[in-house]
């Protein structure tokens, strides 16, 4: 039997280009989050951007501010040993690309990143400096989003999530008309917040992905199929108008906490669901 989870999470995040905040900083080259060099940042008082004058990892942000590379240009390793740490309430873009691996532990994430650029195989290179168990604050999100230029060896998207503690985790896309897919093969996480798909083909080999507090959101089109799957009692599964959800062979899908379920299509597969009180 064929199995096919379609979950297409509508993430609505808006980022106006147009409506710059003082204090945001861009790219105009390869740029390195504790080096000056490449980097503008919008004054408020001239309406329009200025040589910085420090590194982004020595400013004072704002919440609602954005640190955005942007695309052809690099994001470049640390050139020290210190960790960035991302505020909470400011959001980190990336549209660029990425050359090498970051050093381990060189990045902590307690705002919100998104990872927007089509170049093969930098979310990893991302996740090497984002430590396992300190790296993911408790407010932090991170949106992975695909296009059609989008690729990405599914072993490695896998590895990026297990072994993870996530408040909020979105797969998201630009390009609606395309599918991105991907797969994690193995290892478990773990999503407090909320997760979701939108137009991604991802199967999920985890042995388990556990929703602890948070809401699993599938809606059309995109899929996700997955092996075990646990939503725990304080937790919620929302599948909209469309969207599929389906079970691998000998897995299991276990609701301690909501079901929503408001689309036609059956919940499918060769594993075996089990809704408790």
């Amino acid at each position: 039997m064929k199995k096919t989870i379609t979950s297409l999470l509508f993430l609505a995040i808006t980022i106006c280009a147009s409506a710059q905040a003082n204090g945001d900083y861009q790219s105009i080259g390869n740029v390195s989050l504790n080096t000056i060099s490449n980097w503008q940042v919008y004054s408020g008082n001239s309406k329009a951007w200025e040589a910085a004058s420090i590194a982004p990892d020595k400013a004072i942000f704002e919440n609602g501010n954005t640190i955005t590379i942007l695309p052809n240009h690099n994001w470049l390793k640390l050139s020290s040993k210190k960790p960035f740490t991302l505020k909470e309430g400011v959001t980190l873009i990336n549209k660029g690309g990425i050359n090498n691996f970051f050093d381990r532990n060189s990045l902590v994430i307690n705002g919100t990143y998104i990872h927007n650029t089509g170049m093969r195989d930098t979310l990893q290179k991302v996740f090497f400096g984002i430590d396992t168990t300190t790296g993911l604050g408790s407010k932090s999100t991170i949106i992975i989003r695909g296009s059609k230029n989008y690729t990405s060896t599914s072993s490695w998207i896998g590895w990026c999530l297990e072994g993870r503690t996530f408040n909020e985790l979105f797969f998201d896309t630009d390009d609606p008309a395309t599918i991105a897919s991907g797969g994690v093969s193995t290892g478990k996480f773990l999503v407090n917040g909320k997760f979701s798909v939108s137009n991604w083909d991802i199967y999920l080999k985890t042995p388990e992905l556990i929703i602890c507090t948070g809401e699993m959101v599938i809606n059309a089109p995109g899929s996700i199929r997955v092996n075990n799957l646990t939503i725990e009692k304080n937790g919620k599964l929302t599948i909209n108008a469309g969207a599929k959800l389906s079970t691998s062979a000998d897995g299991t899908l276990t609701i301690n906490g909501v079901l929503n379920n408001k689309s036609t299509e059956p919940i499918s597969g060769d594993g075996e669901i089990i809704i408790k009180n």
